[in-house]
């Protein structure tokens, strides 16, 4: 390793400026005085501007939210950009052979300096852009939240996601390009060809992708219904590129790929218009004709307009079946809307009332019972 020693010389002349040097870099005294100068006015001011973007941009998310976003945006970025196009700007090209300003002599380390200060520059357009996305992002989420498709509220995420993954890929590209002297085409064209065995690779990855793709427009669920995939079930919490989310009853989060449920079976539970109930009543065989279609035309006037109707699906009431140890009443009816909560209140309620109704009328309700027939054997000892 070399060491470059430092030379500090003034000359007699009392208006020669000072001049230090260290290897081939050299700076006068009075360069070195107004690129600090310089430096911390344009450091105070993207401050000051920061400030000031910051308080806009409260004052303005309450009536125009999308400037709003876009202030903040600019507030977080621009104090950056400021320093660095400034630092940029002092320093001379090293290619156009233009003279150092502020007396400023870089030699060969111009380019290196001059590409640290290209890499802020791309570093702070890239964080403005990244920001910027919230404006877009920000628009369509409102427009989401005024519509009834929940497809929409599925789709945000995932769009704000992949254009923030482009904004920082793209800004790589650029740092790299900006560092090893080709252009973004260059960086890019190895990439494609690296392509393929980084997609050989990454096959689930991409199976999840496109399965997320064809559960998006397929629709097959929302966000907030109960679905039913077979070995899971629970509350759909979100949709991403890669995975789906589920809340179970027990309150467990499965995460299921998207690969996978794709080719699954879903059965949407949250998205049935009402809840379907079926359940017999069984009276015992010594129930008269008379009572048996007495308690048929109880059980039918407990549910005539009942809770929870919908007028083009009236209940059914049958004498249906002869048992084995039980006549059986067929019973099937449809709450509206299909409220899972309200839905067990009302059938509660039914059931207390079928039992009081028939045990006023007399009517039994058959349980499990068996009648044995005792017979002697002939010729035996009585």
């Amino acid at each position: 390793m070399s060491y470059h020693p430092i030379f500090f010389a003034q000359t007699s002349d009392p208006s020669a400026s000072t001049t230090f040097r260290f290897g081939e870099f050299s700076i006068s005294h009075d360069g070195l005085t107004a690129a600090s100068i310089v430096l911390a006015v344009a450091f105070v001011l993207s401050h000051v501007l920061k400030r000031v973007f910051a308080a806009v941009a409260a004052r303005a998310s309450h009536g125009r939210p999308m400037v709003g976003e876009a202030l903040i945006a600019l507030a977080r970025s621009t104090h950056l950009l400021i320093v660095a196009l400034t630092a940029r700007t002092l320093i001379p090209s090293a290619a156009s052979g233009e003279e150092a300003r502020f007396d400023i002599d870089f030699g060969s380390w111009a380019s290196t300096v001059d590409k640290c200060a290209t890499v802020l520059i791309i570093v702070a357009c890239t964080m403005a852009v990244f920001h910027l996305v919230r404006v877009p992002i920000s628009w369509f989420r409102a427009f989401a939240h005024k519509t009834e498709s929940k497809l929409d509220d599925v789709l945000v995420p995932i769009f704000d996601n992949a254009l923030k993954v482009m904004v920082i890929a793209g800004g790589i590209i650029e740092v790299v390009a900006a560092l090893s002297g080709h252009t973004p085409t260059e960086i890019i064209a190895p990439l494609a060809v690296g392509g393929l065995a980084v997609g050989l690779a990454a096959q689930d990855t991409i199976k999840n992708f496109f399965g997320s793709v064809m559960l998006i427009v397929d629709k097959p669920f929302s966000l907030g219904e109960l679905v039913d995939i077979g070995s899971h079930m629970g509350v759909v919490e979100s949709l991403g590129l890669r995975s789906t989310r589920l809340r179970s009853p027990e309150g467990h989060l499965v995460t299921v790929p998207n690969g996978d449920l794709a080719n699954r079976a879903i059965r949407n539970i949250g998205a049935r218009p009402n809840i379907r109930q079926l359940f017999s009543v069984g009276l015992t065989y010594d129930t008269p004709p008379a009572k048996l279609e007495e308690a048929v035309s109880i059980i039918r006037g407990l549910l005539d307009n009942h809770e929870g109707m919908d007028p083009t699906l009236p209940a059914r009431v049958h004498l249906n079946n002869l048992g084995a140890y039980s006549i059986d009443i067929q019973v099937i009816y449809w709450y509206h809307p299909a409220d899972w909560w309200q839905y067990n209140a009302f059938n509660q309620k039914l059931l207390l009332d079928i039992l009081k109704a028939l045990q006023a009328a007399g009517i039994s309700i058959a349980f499990p019972t068996q009648t044995l027939v005792h017979q002697g054997l002939p010729g035996a000892a009585k």
